[in-house]
């Protein structure tokens, strides 16, 4: 979805990427975190060295949150550095570790977490929380659809923020409610094998930030580079 649509339907976006604490994103699965965590990781242009982990299922992330960590630790940092850390889901017991990274670098470090649950109680005065369906309200999305279809949408509230993304992108191909629902149809399947790829994905944490970023496992942007 373009960055023009997010402006526009997104709550909350100049608190969150403003805020001087740390912020956790609670979420159901479809309801959009990882597209939102990536828009957040694009709007912030306060930390000279911006780190994001992300995209396996988190029982298989042990490994990749050890190798970020030593990645994070091994990076020469100049005193004045600013440093922010988005994580697209997390385990309760990783969190200490990320979090111990702050004490170790002696440095300011922001986290930007998102996840299916609330942060561990030991760590929930150390988090501002925000709901994900707050933020990106579903009625926002099916609004938008409706008011730009000259149709009567029959299937309105069973569309998914994952859907919503797919018609509001290809809104201007859409001219009937055939074409809408071959575009439902499609992401219902998408969707699916999307779920079923997560579940046995064995290697990369990753994420694609825009078409000119390679798809990496650590990512790393410092000023206008990147490294792995």
């Amino acid at each position: 979805m373009e960055n023009n649509m997010s402006l526009n339907v997104y709550q909350f976006v100049d608190e969150i990427v403003n805020e001087k604490y740390n912020i956790w994103i609670r979420g159901d699965s479809d309801t959009g975190k990882t597209t939102f965590l990536k828009y957040l990781f694009d709007c912030d242009v306060s930390h000279n060295y911006k780190w994001m982990l992300g995209g396996c299922h988190p029982d298989r992330s042990g490994i990749f949150y050890h190798q970020l960590i030593k990645d994070i630790l091994k990076t020469p940092y100049d005193s004045n550095a600013t440093i922010v850390i988005y994580v697209d889901e997390i385990l309760n017991q990783h969190v200490k570790k990320i979090m111990e990274l702050k004490d170790e670098l002696r440095l300011s470090i922001r986290f930007v977490i998102a996840s299916h649950h609330l942060p561990p109680s030991d760590f929930k005065e150390s988090f501002t929380v925000f709901q994900m369906d707050e933020i990106l309200p579903i009625k926002l999305l099916r609004e938008y659809i409706r008011k730009n279809c000259n149709f009567t949408i029959s299937i309105e509230e069973k569309l998914s923020i994952s859907d919503c993304f797919v018609i509001i992108e290809h809104m201007k191909e859409i001219n009937s409610l055939s074409d809408l629902m071959k575009l439902y149809d499609e992401n219902c399947v998408a969707s699916q094998k999307r779920k079923n790829d997560k579940k046995t994905v064995k290697h990369s944490i990753c994420i694609l930030q825009t078409s000119e970023y390679e798809r990496i496992n650590i990512y790393k942007i410092k000023e206008n580079g990147y490294g792995n």
